[in-house]
């Protein structure tokens, strides 16, 4: 018996690993779901979403906390300003599409 929760992260595994294929892009060390890629002075974070409808908002929360602390540690790294987050998935909420748009133009 599969729980959701194993499928799930086989599918955000799934979207990181099509990721990482494309030129440049590199699994993030220690992460099997979230990917970077560093272009001259810019960094570029991209990181899967998936969520059962009814845990949506709670999905949403951790991922949004997840961007924060990334952006976080760049600031601490000195690259503040030149991260920028790319959500993948299918079908992105608006909500969240929204929100690292904002993110990403701080």
């Amino acid at each position: 018996q599969d729980s959701g929760n194993e499928r799930q992260q086989r599918t955000l595994e799934k979207y990181a690993k099509q990721k990482a294929k494309e030129s440049g892009w590199e699994f993030i060390r220690g992460s099997n779901t979230e990917c970077i890629r560093m272009d001259g002075s810019e960094i570029q974070i991209a990181i899967p979403f998936v969520s059962q409808v009814k845990e949506q908002p709670q999905k949403i929360r951790e991922y949004i906390g997840r961007l924060t602390m990334y952006r976080l540690l760049a600031k601490h790294q000195g690259l503040e300003g030149k991260i920028r987050f790319e959500i993948l998935s299918p079908k992105i909420p608006d909500v969240l599409k929204e929100m690292v748009e904002e993110i990403n133009n701080v």
